[in-house]
């Protein structure tokens, strides 16, 4: 190959349709096989496969299954991306539509094909399409193509260059096919990105909410239980002194001195009055001291 003359590759050309199915053949057969060998240990190398199962939680891992191929390939093919979102956020949805902008690119201009090649072969300078002779098979006249040459655009005759328009609306065409996906798609970007936001911001504030509720909720339990325990200090002294029948405006002078702690005092005093138990009992339900 590095021994040639320059020029020396106008001797390969004209390749012919059995040595191009040849390559493509062997091609095929070798791309089967590694994509056999890449397939089958899957199931059985996780932490090569599947290394990110690894960085959670033992207690949150999915269990393992095996899946074959075609079971893999249905499961991605109906996924839906709200679910691809929700479990793997947006770099994840992001990589698998861009393989599906890619098809929605490369399939519609794959329509392309059958429309030009009909117009590059038919009456062109050669249709010697089965030929395989490389440069020896057009005898030596550049003007005659052979092979797979005869499909291409250099097969049309000079007096034939006006179906070079086809060729240049096809590209027209294809461009702004291409723009068109690219617009669409960035649009959808940005509105996921956007929602994204969105949740975010709103995951903020109900956590903010939630945690001064949960701090107003435990401010409110604690008083219902000073509450609960007062009524209840209040109830057994009332009890016992009407059992024992003596002393009893012990219990009136203690309901008096709440009575009039809570007429007085505001909204603080009083919160501050049953959060402590201990001087709830004390101050408020002990015996009065005499001067």
């Amino acid at each position: 190959m590095g021994d040639r003359l320059p020029g020396g590759a106008e001797n390969d050309r004209g390749i012919g349709v059995v040595s191009f199915l040849t390559a493509v053949g062997s091609g095929s057969i070798v791309f089967l096989i590694l994509i056999f060998l890449l397939t089958i240990p899957r199931n059985y190398l996780a932490r090569v496969f599947k290394s990110k199962l690894y960085l959670a939680p033992p207690h949150e891992r999915p269990e393992r299954q095996c899946y074959g191929l075609v079971t893999t390939a249905k499961w991605l093919w109906n996924v839906r991306s709200e679910e691809t979102i929700k479990r793997c956020r947006l770099n994840a949805y992001f990589f698998l539509r861009y393989l599906h902008i890619l098809l929605a690119i490369f399939f519609p201009i794959a329509v392309v094909i059958p429309v030009l090649v009909p117009l590059n072969y038919i009456g062109g300078r050669g249709s010697q399409l089965n030929s395989d002779g490389g440069g020896n098979s057009t005898g030596g006249r550049p003007d005659h193509t052979a092979g797979l040459d005869t499909l291409a655009w250099g097969n049309v005759r000079p007096t034939s260059t006006h179906r070079y328009w086809a060729h240049l609306s096809m590209s027209v065409v294809s461009v702004a096919w291409v723009c068109f996906i690219f617009l669409h798609d960035m649009k959808r970007i940005k509105k996921l990105e956007h929602a994204e936001r969105q949740y975010g911001k709103q995951c903020t504030e109900i956590r903010r909410d939630l945690k001064c509720i949960w701090k107003n909720n435990l401010i409110l339990k604690k008083l219902r239980q000073q509450r609960h325990a007062a009524t209840l200090d209040l109830r057994r002294r009332w009890q016992g002194e009407n059992k024992r029948g003596r002393d009893r405006h012990r219990a009136l002078k203690g309901t008096q001195r709440l009575v009039r702690a809570i007429k007085k005092s505001d909204a603080v005093y009083f919160i501050d009055l049953f959060m402590d138990a201990d001087n709830l009992g004390i101050e408020i339900f002990g015996p009065e001291k005499t001067a």
